[in-house]
């Protein structure tokens, strides 16, 4: 297989040699790698070319203006040799077998098999910005081509562009990365792969992806409105039969679409969605869905009983603890309230909606605005900021 690296960097010169060590160690070969120089004011570009002696298939665009990410890509792309395309980011790093692997699964696919994929993701481990590990190593899951799109519109799985193999001529044939977005364009992209092509994935395969320390509450609700703003390019009919085409029980498929209703801002629809559920299996998942509703409705007693049988029955639930917590010190009982934050916190350390929460009761803050979750949280969080 004849495989190109697109490296897009801007100001990179702190971590682009250790990305691109990563790269030309790789133990199945690269065709080439492009690196495309944003307009960097560093010595990006500098370091970039010194890597010119050590990998003869190395080529340097230079962008005389800053046009973002997109943009980069999207001419790594078309600038290509290769028929498969290795996105990575110039502060991020792969493993040596990573390409190896990404292969190995690929040719294992028979003939007929192949083409219904467009991309092979793998498992990656977020780092600082020194290289030490945050959390735990962040998984993929496979499931049937047909069923990618229904997935990814939920986005229970985030899958990294670091590390992500595609077929060069299916991105192109969609148009690329959308330059218009500022946030979630890769999401964009992987969800309009994902309705006519399946994602495989490589469990053992694994990216690192470096997170630094500007994350604000800010980053994430622009994320939220993002996100939405992509979501609503479908409509509700499709996404509807996208989740519900997943080979999942009934009851989980319909929570799971209350929720994506929820999140889109159709409150009655969703809430309209789980009256007749009966399901001992889900009900954690279902009380919560229904906290949430009375939250919006201002129900706030009402809220914190539902809150309460789902800790109940799942006292790792993340987000029903802060949610908890949040009814309590409205209701003016800050001790019980101080207790769910700090446990939501030792459970899903950089919980930044019960840290926030946390601070504000530390703080007696107790005039300022708490924060409410309003969906569940993935059992892995994600550091925001790049």
């Amino acid at each position: 297989m004849n495989i190109s690296a697109i490296v897009p960097a801007y100001n990179a010169e702190k971590y682009l040699r250790f990305a691109l060590n990563s790269l030309i160690n790789q133990s199945y070969p690269l065709a080439e790698i492009i690196i495309i120089d944003d307009c960097s004011q560093d010595d990006t570009l500098k370091i970039a070319k010194e890597f010119q002696s050590r990998f003869n298939g190395l080529k340097i665009i230079h962008q005389i203006e800053n046009k973002g990410v997109s943009s980069a890509r999207n001419i790594g792309i078309k600038r290509a040799t290769g028929d498969w395309i290795l996105f990575l980011d110039a502060d991020d790093i792969v493993d040596k077998n990573l390409l190896k692997k990404q292969v190995d699964i690929l040719l294992s696919q028979s003939k007929s098999n192949v083409d219904k994929w467009g991309a092979v993701y793998p498992s990656y481990q977020q780092i600082e910005k020194e290289g030490q590990s945050l959390g735990d190593l962040i998984k993929g899951k496979q499931v049937p081509a047909k069923e990618s799109f229904g997935y990814f519109l939920l986005r229970n799985q985030i899958i990294t562009p670091s590390g992500l193999l595609v077929k060069k001529d299916k991105v192109l044939d969609l148009g690329g990365f959308d330059e218009s977005l500022a946030l979630n364009e890769d999401w964009d992209l992987w969800l309009r792969m994902s309705k006519h092509y399946g994602f495989l994935y490589v469990e053992d395969a694994i990216a690192k992806v470096r997170r630094h320390e500007n994350n604000t509450t800010n980053e994430i609700r622009n994320a939220v409105h993002g996100e939405n703003s992509i979501l609503n390019r479908f409509k509700l009919e499709e996404i509807r039969n996208a989740i519900f085409k997943r080979s999942l029980p009934y009851t989980l498929n319909k929570l799971e679409y209350t929720s994506m209703l929820y999140r889109l801002g159709h409150w009655v629809d969703g809430y309209n969605e789980i009256q007749n559920i009966n399901d001992n299996d889900y009900a954690a998942d279902l009380f919560f869905l229904k906290a949430l509703y009375k939250i919006k409705k201002k129900e706030y007693v009402h809220a914190k009983h539902d809150l309460e049988l789902v800790v109940a029955k799942n006292s790792s639930n993340g987000a029903a603890l802060n949610n908890l917590g949040v009814l309590q010190a409205i209701l003016g009982d800050v001790k019980s309230a101080k207790k769910n934050f700090e446990k939501a916190l030792e459970l899903f350390p950089g919980y930044l909606d019960a840290s926030y929460n946390c601070e504000l009761i530390n703080q007696n803050k107790h005039n300022l605005e708490y924060k409410f979750t309003w969906r569940m949280l993935r059992k892995s969080l994600l550091r925001y900021s790049k």
